[in-house]
């Protein structure tokens, strides 16, 4: 059994398709570049099997589960033809999703970049000497981080609810072990 503290990072940047109406009820369809990082860190636990253990060299298993915070960092998005997708109002300067979607919390939306994760790790270890060895093996984060939710009514429009749910489905790793 081990305990141990953790962070983590993802970047990149996805291509998010956008379907909207126009004036005359006619469907267009948008695509922008969205830059993401999202970050993990907390604790956890796991066990671990070992299915060969001779002359300071093991090889076995990790079977565990992690707790903490997930971030997402949302950066400054452009359409194919380069301009920006989060403008700001008044200047019309590009500026991050975050602050963008932070900014309409003054018209019913909120944003919550940060949120609770519960991750199951699984994966294979090995030492190759009493003080190193390797690890390598999958975390699979289990709730959706919902990152933003308005509600709204018009005029024009029925009422409703827009949400923005984000959830890295798995990460694979390798790590470096230094045993003590």
């Amino acid at each position: 059994m081990r305990y141990y503290v953790f962070f983590s990072g993802q970047g990149g940047s996805a291509t998010v398709t956008d379907n909207s109406y126009n004036a005359s009820s006619d469907n267009q369809t948008s695509s922008y570049n969205q830059p993401s990082a999202n970050l993990f860190y907390g604790a956890g636990i796991d066990m671990l099997f070992n299915f060969y253990d001779e002359n300071e060299k093991t090889f076995g298993m990790i079977l565990g589960v992690m707790g903490g915070g997930s971030s997402w960092l949302m950066g400054k998005a452009t359409y194919q033809n380069g301009t920006c997708v989060w403008g700001e109002t008044n200047s019309g300067a590009c500026q991050t999703m975050n602050q963008a979607l932070w900014n309409s919390n003054d018209m019913g939306g909120s944003l919550i970049p940060i949120y609770g994760q519960f991750i199951v790790n699984i994966g294979f270890r090995g030492n190759f000497s009493k003080h190193q060895g390797y690890e390598f093996g999958v975390r699979i984060p289990v709730i959706n981080d919902l990152y933003y939710t308005q509600s709204f009514s018009g005029f024009l429009y029925s009422s409703g609810t827009q949400t923005i749910t984000f959830r890295r489905r798995v990460a694979v790793y390798i790590n470096y072990v230094i045993n003590f």
